[in-house]
């Protein structure tokens, strides 16, 4: 968004006073150290990154982003660290376009104890388009080795002052010194920082009084310099000695929990002592006032015509408000196809993309409300954020970029997303189940909702087996998957071919044959999927030794590892969805043994019911009857239950192992 007044001004400031933290020489000792001082682990460290944002009025008001970084590779698998990308906006105007110059890139190296500099040459800077909104300029640096240090600095130029970039002071290595500067006109941009993380950080906030050079001009050509006063917001943002961000297991997305800090336009001054000031997004309501006065979200919302015709036709012959739900929404998954952008406002008139037939996300889910809204179904579009882009958690635009649709009938909640052929009322895409989002209800009134399932997902395996004397086990599996498991199954296995679904089968089973593979039910949506297949096992699930055989009963479907191996968790724990597991095995042993040995059966609750695990087994004959319940009754668990999460997991992994003693007879 840029703000325009009724003159062009360039604005330039001298700051002198302003004491940033500089860049130290790189010194032999440098290039020697083979070993982070304080993370012995560490494949790279930044030794120093800073960041500076300062703004400019040029027929708007746009701002410049100088960033320079210097990083030390220690090993092999710090060399991707070498990998520069820088991404920028282009838009779909030459108004919006960001550009990106004064990129420099050198790589020092120690050569006959001597220290050498490499200089990237402009052939070895690239550009790249991996979308029709973002591009990237990707850096070659020269003679990247263990041992080397790179620096890297550039400028960005951007109009759109209303969201700064995020600067992010920890990474997946560690972090010795980052600082972040703004520099601001007080008297006319105001900003709100948002902080996330842990890791302590110095904040020093200064205000001057300044003044501005300006260069003015109008329609006919004539121009006038001047200077224009104006208080300057001075900040800096330092922290030292981040410890690397690591990549545990059950995180949605862990930039949510890096230290970072984010700056919003709070207010902006027009120009000259009778400028107005507006104020932006401080309040949901505010954002919800902007987002339905917008022609490209609540305006669409209203119009209906392109699609009556076509709705009444549907929706006519019943008068159940459920069935005409899902008449409407089985008709916009079938008639649209989503373009795989995630997108907060329309880019077209939803007339337009309707006849076309493709959309993003908030086109094809502000179109489903928009229908089930004509045919008398009370509905709302629900704005968040995917998992990828983050969790926003204070009121903004730029911190969205979804759109889903939800119904209500009879005081129940019917949650869509027409994005995806195979998702269901309520069984969303993993992508969309981001915590929170907000239903807009009008420009007045926005609600906080909980993008999390409620119920719980449930996947049963069947296997009946025959254990031979040599170890060998032969038999059937058959497997249903219902909601979140069967959504996720149908979107990675329905055009898969048969053959290649059997090879992942055992890719992830190893050591078994698989023969007669069927699947039941992947495009029916109105029944669980079914998989079965029949397997042959080698000896590596039993032991025979002497006259007895060791055998572990739950086969390749035991549990192995445990997932939670840290001493201590900093996030949540976060599973996507509610699961219900139920598992259940039924073996034949070989004539002429007896069952010597079971293990006792083992049920296990973690704190205030938030799950449970069962192990139950029963032998008697020739049968061993096995029986495993595994629920998980949240989708996110605060990181208060993860000791006893890891004592579960590791209570499963031991119980799962043990195995069962036949004797011979």
């Amino acid at each position: 968004m840029r703000f325009t007044n009724f003159c062009i001004f360039l604005f330039c400031v001298t700051l002198s006073t302003i004491a940033q933290t500089d860049l130290k020489k790189i010194t032999i000792n440098d290039l020697k150290q083979t070993v982070h001082p304080l993370d012995s682990t560490a494949s790279a460290a930044v030794l120093f990154d800073q960041g500076e944002i300062s703004f400019e009025f040029t027929d708007g008001w746009n701002y410049t982003f100088n960033k320079t970084s210097r990083i030390k590779i220690y090993t092999k698998d710090g060399l991707n660290q070498a990998d520069i990308m820088i991404p920028f906006y282009v838009g779909n105007s030459n108004a919006e376009e960001e550009r990106v110059i004064n990129i420099k890139g050198y790589v020092y190296n120690l050569k006959n104890g001597k220290i050498t500099r490499d200089k990237i040459k402009n052939r070895n800077i690239y550009e790249e388009e991996p979308s029709e909104l973002w591009h990237l300029k990707k850096l070659a640096l020269p003679n990247v080795q263990e041992g080397s240090i790179i620096e890297v600095s550039y400028t960005i130029k951007s109009p759109h002052v209303t969201s700064l970039p995020k600067w992010t002071f920890q990474k997946e290595i560690p972090v010795d010194f980052s600082e972040f500067v703004l520099i601001s006109p007080a008297t006319y941009l105001a900003y709100r920082p948002y902080f996330r993380g842990e890791h302590n950080l110095e904040t020093n906030t200064d205000i001057q009084e300044g003044e501005f050079y300006y260069r003015s001009g109008n329609s006919t050509g004539r121009s006038s310099r001047g200077k224009i006063a104006s208080k300057i917001n001075i900040t800096s943002i330092v922290a030292k000695n981040v410890p690397k961000i690591t990549g545990e297991n059950f995180v949605n997305n862990v930039s949510n929990y890096q230290t970072s800090v984010k700056y919003e336009i709070a207010s902006v001054k027009g120009l000259g002592q009778r400028g107005k000031r507006k104020n932006f997004n401080q309040t949901w309501k505010d954002v919800s006032k902007i987002i339905m006065k917008s022609d490209d979200f609540g305006k669409e919302l209203l119009k209906s015509k392109y699609f009556e015709d076509d709705i009444d036709a549907l929706v006519n012959s019943t008068p159940n408000q459920l069935d005409r739900l899902m008449l409407i929404f089985n008709h916009v998954k079938s008639k649209m196809k989503w373009n795989n952008k995630n997108r907060l406002f329309c880019t077209d008139k939803l007339k337009r993309i309707y006849e076309n037939g493709e959309g993003n996300s908030a086109e094809i889910n502000l179109m489903l409300t928009a229908m089930l809204k004509y045919a008398g179904i009370e509905a709302y579009p629900v704005v968040s954020s995917t998992i990828a882009k983050g969790i926003p958690f204070s009121p903004t635009i730029s911190g969205f970029n979804y759109v889903t649709s939800l119904a209500i009938i009879d005081n129940k909640t019917y949650h869509l997303d027409a994005t995806e052929p195979y998702s269901a009322p309520n069984v969303l895409p993993k992508r969309v189940l981001n915590w929170i989002g907000r239903i807009i209800y009008s420009e007045e009134h926005s609600e906080q909702f909980d993008l999390m399932p409620k119920s719980p997902s449930k996947l049963n395996t069947n296997l009946t087996g025959i254990l031979k004397d040599n170890g060998e086990i032969e038999g059937q599996v058959r497997e249903v998957f219902c909601e979140n498991f069967a959504l996720g199954y149908r979107n990675s296995r329905s055009n898969m071919p048969i053959d290649k679904q059997v090879e992942l089968l055992k890719e992830n089973y190893e050591g078994i044959e698989v023969s007669n593979f069927t699947n039941k039910f992947i495009k029916d949506l109105s029944k669980p999927v079914m998989r079965s297949y029949q397997f042959k096992t080698k000896a590596s699930f039993s032991d025979v030794i002497g006259d007895k055989i060791y055998i572990t009963p739950m086969l390749f479907f035991k549990t192995d590892e445990n997932p939670f191996k840290d001493k201590t968790r900093n996030y949540p724990i976060d599973f996507t969805y509610p699961r219900s597991l139920r598992q259940t095995f039924n073996i034949s042993i070989p004539d002429g043994y007896t069952i010597d040995y079971v293990p006792e059966k083992k049920v296990i609750g973690l704190p205030n019911q938030i799950g449970t695990y069962q192990y139950l087994v029963m032998a008697s004959g020739t049968k061993i009857q096995l029986t495993v319940i595994f629920n998980i009754n949240a989708s996110i668990l605060p990181s208060e239950y993860y000791e006893s999460l890891k004592e579960l997991y590791q209570t499963i992994v031991d119980q799962e192992n043990e195995k069962i003693v036949l004797s011979k007879v």
